[in-house]
């Protein structure tokens, strides 16, 4: 193995055999759903029972995400809505906080699904963990559906 000649030089520091003090934990459980954002019907669900108040209360958001984007989103959001081939990737995103201590998280998968989690409200500090597993959920999904091409 090859040393740089300036390597010497740097300054050794003592290694700590302790763990962290704060390691890492996983996001406590939550209840999630796809949903098909026109109809308003949940594709697919996690393993926990769906009870109906939690499954209207998540309809009743993509209600209220539709409605405020239509509003509020101006011409190139519902020039975006109209037009099914749009290249780029739906980014629509909504976060409720409940005053129950839960809060409601929406992320656009497509133009026609949605992901709508029901979590506790303290996840909401861990903003960076839920970005990057959306984004490795949605990959997978993608991937899932991947048709091959037509010969």
């Amino acid at each position: 193995m090859l040393a740089a000649p300036h390597a010497a030089r740097l300054p050794r520091r003592p290694q700590s055999s302790r763990p962290p003090r704060n390691p890492p934990t996983p996001l406590p459980p939550a209840q999630a759903f796809i949903f098909d954002v026109i109809s308003k019907i949940f594709i697919a669900t996690d393993s926990s029972p769906v009870d109906m108040q939690s499954y209207e209360l998540c309809a009743d958001m993509i209600d209220v995400v539709i409605d405020i984007s239509c509003i509020y989103g101006g011409d190139a959001a519902r020039a975006a809505a109209d037009d099914e081939h749009d290249p780029k990737p739906a980014d629509s995103h909504c976060i409720i906080t409940l005053n129950n201590g839960t809060a409601l998280f929406l992320r656009e998968v497509n133009r026609s699904l949605a992901l709508v989690c029901i979590l506790k409200d303290s996840v909401l500090h861990q903003q960076g963990l839920l970005e990057y597993n959306f984004k490795c959920f949605r990959q997978s999904l993608f991937e899932l559906f991947r048709l091959p091409p037509a010969e």
